[in-house]
């Protein structure tokens, strides 16, 4: 399969994306939100951020940290465009992740604890006890 192919997207990248050890869900989502945006002949495309956040309901601002987070990993870069105000964001590096050997379980959680970036605790939710419901006949 070629990185040309949307195929190509789903089998390869889509799995080291999700699997990426230090990547924020933001980021993730960003990433998957440019490249469905991709120009398949050059790796590029030209969303604002504006657009982006739109699509993914979420802040501007949100989209911008993503996108320096990507930027900090080598898996986008972009540059601004003459008279234009959407920015070109190349997607070479999110496209290189689809030739990375998948991780197993137990190298993922090795690697998210070498990265020094701390997982989130969920707190469990507790059931609240039912109260009773009195009908009036």
């Amino acid at each position: 399969m070629s990185p040309k192919s949307s195929n190509y997207f789903v089998a390869n990248v889509a799995p080291a994306l999700i699997q990426h050890p230090t990547l924020s869900v933001y980021a993730k989502i960003v990433a998957v939100n440019l490249l469905m945006h991709r120009n398949s002949e050059k790796n590029l495309c030209f969303p604002s951020q504006e657009t982006v956040a739109l699509e993914l309901d979420v802040s501007e601002r949100t989209v911008m940290r993503a996108l320096k987070e990507l930027r900090s990993l080598s898996l986008v870069t972009w540059k601004g465009r003459d008279g234009s105000q959407n920015n070109s964001y190349d997607l070479t590096g999110l496209l290189a992740l689809g030739s990375q050997k998948l991780l197993g379980a137990a190298e993922v959680e090795r690697t998210v604890k070498a990265s020094g970036r701390p997982r989130k605790k969920r707190k469990m939710r507790t059931a609240r006890p039912l109260r009773a419901v009195s009908r009036a006949a």
